[in-house]
């Protein structure tokens, strides 16, 4: 059977690995590999780790497919600040659709496409509470800024 659009399984897979993993969590194991879980956690230590590695791996490569790991308005470097920001504003939209690790996973399957860019927590934070940046607020009023950081 193929695998479904967007998806790396077939339906028939796909819902074998879930009742697998829905057993485990019933039987109080790790969902991923059915060794004891983390307490209060539905993995243990290794698959949580491998987990956490593999998304830190994908998250740097999204950084330096974007330009690398710092932020385009002020230049922050502090990896656990950085964020990919969508450009024109729709990022709210994007990830109810794919979720919030989903996008940087989107992003690779998509080859990087135009319309996002690294920045840092505040910056994106202001960006969306003011329009734009505070740091981009004086080039806004004088009328050279462009809807990307530069």
């Amino acid at each position: 059977e193929p695998a479904l659009k967007d998806k790396s399984y077939c339906s028939k897979c796909r819902d074998e690995q879930k009742k697998v993993r829905d057993h485990r969590k019933a039987n109080g194991l790790c969902r991923s590999c059915g060794d004891q879980p983390l307490k209060n956690k539905s993995r243990c230590q290794s698959c949580t780790d491998i987990n956490k590695n593999s998304v830190e791996a994908l998250k740097s490569e999204v950084f330096n497919a974007y330009g690398g790991e710092f932020c385009r308005c002020c230049g922050e470097t502090t990896r656990e600040f950085l964020v990919i920001d969508h450009i024109n504003n729709d990022g709210a939209k994007h990830r109810k659709e794919v979720g919030t690790i989903g996008v940087y996973y989107w992003l690779r399957k998509n080859q990087y496409p135009t319309g996002f860019q690294v920045l840092c927590c505040n910056c994106n934070w202001g960006k969306r509470v003011c329009g734009v940046c505070p740091h981009q607020k004086d080039k806004v009023k004088d009328g050279i800024s462009n809807s990307a950081i530069d």
